[in-house]
């Protein structure tokens, strides 16, 4: 890609031009990772490598994290922050505490 088409180019289309890079990375040691199980499988007696992620893990192989779950004392602290947050606001900005409660209003009423 050149300096013109990168100015010229839209933040998705740039961001699929690194995907598709990253993939061909990862094309490539997909590839020597499974060319090097089918080798060491044919001298594995004890059967100790059971798929390719036995013989050469790779970072995008591990699962991806999941949020955990807010304790009872996590979310009492939350709770207390946002009430302390929204006393700040209410107080020192009293415009945009009036737009936050027309907005909250909308949320609940479904608009």
């Amino acid at each position: 890609m050149s300096e013109g088409e990168f100015w010229s180019s839209t933040l998705s289309f740039i961001y699929a031009r690194i995907e598709a890079h990253t993939e061909t990375f990862k094309n490539g040691w997909e590839q020597t990772r499974f060319i090097a199980y089918v080798m060491a499988k044919t001298v594995d007696s004890k059967k100790r490598i059971r798929k390719p992620a036995d013989l050469l893990p790779f970072p995008w192989d591990a699962p991806t994290k999941k949020f955990k779950k807010i304790t009872a004392e996590e979310r009492e602290a939350l709770e207390k922050f946002d009430k302390e947050a929204d006393l700040i606001m209410q107080k020192y900005h009293p415009e945009q505490w009036a737009k936050i409660l027309k907005a909250r209003e909308e949320a609940q009423n479904g608009k």
